[in-house]
Formats: structure tokens, C-alpha cells, sequence
């Protein structure tokens, strides 16, 4: 069995629909070219960071694009995405 990483699937995505909606986040929809783009943005911004491969990133954003491109980028390097999800409490 080969081991693949949840960007690897994202990339064989983009080669088949490259210009098709990925992701919708509110009323905006992103290609997933553009999805793609965002992602190797991030993930060589890490890279310069020092961060790679089994590097535990803490990722707190809601959900949606933003989330999305920092879980990619850090499946593109190896990293370990930890989300941070704030606890919903009554007031």
C-alpha cells in the first residue's frame, strides 16, 4: 500500500478539474487552481519558517478557506496539523 497525504489527493483533484469549484466559503467560490495556489503559498512560507516535515502546527481559524489551505500546506510538508477549536459556551 502506498502511503499518500490528503494534498497528494488534492493535486490529482486539480489536474482533473482544474478550473471546477473546490471550496465555497460564504457566498465566494474558489477554484481548485486557485485552492492550489494558496496552499504552495503557505507551505513554502512554513518551509521558510523552519517548519517541516513531523513539525505540530496549531491551526485556529473557523472553518472554511483559511482553514482549509493552512490543513493542505501542512500535509504538503509533512507537518502535523493540530486544529484549535475554541469551546462554544453559553453567556
Amino acid at each position: 500500500m502506498i502511503a499518500r497525504k490528503i494534498y497528494d489527493f488534492l493535486h490529482i483533484n486539480k489536474e482533473l478539474k482544474n478550473d471546477k469549484i473546490a471550496i465555497k466559503d460564504h457566498e465566494i467560490e474558489y477554484t481548485y487552481n486557485s485552492l492550489i495556489q494558496e496552499v504552495d503559498k503557505l507551505a513554502d512560507y512554513l518551509i521558510l519558517a523552519n517548519i517541516g516535515r513531523y513539525s505540530r502546527v496549531g491551526i485556529k481559524l473557523e472553518n472554511g478557506f483559511s482553514f482549509a489551505v493552512a490543513l493542505f500546506a501542512c500535509s504538503r510538508i509533512g507537518a502535523i496539523a493540530i486544529p484549535i477549536i475554541e469551546a462554544v459556551t453559553d453567556k
